[in-house]
């Protein structure tokens, strides 16, 4: 499963929508759905309840997000980290 796919459902969770969730990770809302379908694939349950006319979170989805949240902000993290490189003799 791809990082990118938990970020998704992080942005997913925090904009309470496939829509906001698309403009935050600059796709399409159908990328994202697609996106939340993989994970759900994968995690072989479903995250979210399609009854309605609006996708709701299901418990499980604030479990994986709970879960991968503080993984992905420590990898940012690393990622933006300044790093100084000493070169040469």
């Amino acid at each position: 499963m791809k990082i990118e796919t938990f970020s998704t459902l992080d942005a997913v969770i925090r904009s309470g929508s496939f829509a906001g969730a698309a403009v935050q990770m600059n796709l399409t809302p159908s990328a994202v759905s697609m996106k939340m379908k993989q994970l759900e694939a994968y995690l072989g349950k479903p995250l979210f309840d399609r009854s309605g006319l609006q996708v709701r979170p299901m418990k499980l989805a604030y479990e994986v997000w709970g879960t991968m949240g503080e993984a992905l902000q420590q990898l940012e993290s690393l990622r933006s980290r300044q790093t100084l490189a000493v070169e040469g003799t």
